[in-house]
Order: structure tokens, then sequence, then C-alpha cells
């Protein structure tokens, strides 16, 4: 949220947000594994602020565990997603951030088609990444690794990651499938 914005006396624009209290997702992941109902319920939330964003025509093309935020609240843990800096109108026309066939995004975490065109993708990269994020949750390790995003991107356009059900046999079958189909 967005309480006040505003220009000091000196000119250097501001924005006034919460201060949120809690972790990012990647913290989180790297310092404890979530429960599945754990994951799943953050991920709920996840998938609800990007149907909302989609809804609006907004695709977010940086969807990854560093942007995803699980704040404190007297509810409980509430996820928030960050970090907004290339997140692009569908169909937007005119100057911007991406240049016609560049990539912009985190490797491990871009649909396909976002290397191809940073610019021509929509929602349903969201989705991609979203899945990617639950892999690596559940599986604790990335769908796909490597230093270098080439081998990254060769990797997916070659072939699917390791089955979730081979690294993780307790895993009901359905989430197996749906993390896979994302």
């Amino acid at each position: 949220d967005i309480i006040d914005y505003g220009t000091t006396d000196e000119g250097t624009q501001y924005l006034v947000m919460p201060l949120l209290k809690g972790e990012g997702l990647d913290a989180r992941l790297s310092r404890q594994p979530p429960s599945i109902v754990e994951l799943l319920g953050w991920m709920r939330g996840v998938l609800g602020g990007l149907a909302a964003m989609h809804d609006k025509g907004v695709v977010h093309r940086d969807l990854k565990p560093a942007n995803v935020f699980l704040a404190q609240d007297a509810d409980g843990v509430v996820p928030k997603l960050l970090d907004f800096g290339i997140s692009r109108r569908e169909g937007a026309e005119g100057a911007g951030l991406t240049a016609m066939g560049t990539a912009i995004g985190t490797p491990r975490y871009m649909a396909p088609e976002q290397f191809e065109s940073a610019r021509d993708v929509d929602a349903r990269a969201d989705v991609w990444s979203a899945g990617a994020m639950l892999y690596e949750a559940l599986a604790g390790r990335a769908p796909y690794e490597s230093d270098d995003a080439f081998a990254i991107y060769r990797a997916i356009l070659q072939g699917e990651p390791p089955r979730l059900e081979s690294l993780r046999g307790e895993l009901a079958v359905e989430l197996c499938e749906l993390v896979h189909r994302a």
C-alpha cells in the first residue's frame, strides 16, 4: 500500500509505505522448509495477488521467492508481492523499459517465452514463475539450476525438470501434476 507520496524541499520524490515485519520467502526457504500446509497457504495468497494483478492487465515479470514477503500480522502470515519495477500492463504501447527482443527477469523463474521477449509476455509467464517457485519450495531446489542464463534457457527448452514425485515420494500426485503443469 502507498500511504502518502510527495517531494521534499530539496526536490527528492518519496513514497510512504507501511513497515512490514516478517521475511522474504527466499530467506524462509533457506532457513527451514515450510510444512505443506504453510506453503500452500502462502501460495494461495501469492496466486490471489497475481489474479488481482492479472485482472487489471498487469504482468509482474519477475516473480521469484525474493519478491514474495511473508508479512507477520495479527492474523498470522500474509504473503505480499514486491518489486514491481519491471511489471508491465499487457499490450502496453510506447516507451518503456523493455526493448523488442530483450529478456527481463530472473532466469531461474522465467517462462520460456520471456527469454525471447519480455515485452510480449502475458499472465501465463507469471503462472510459470509461480510453478517454478512452488517446485523449488517442495523439492528444495530450483527446477532448472545453473549460474549461466543461457544454460537455464536451454534446459527449459530441452526438457522437463526431475519429477517432484521422484524427489519427494510423499507428495500427493495431484499436487505434483499441478506444479508440473504450471
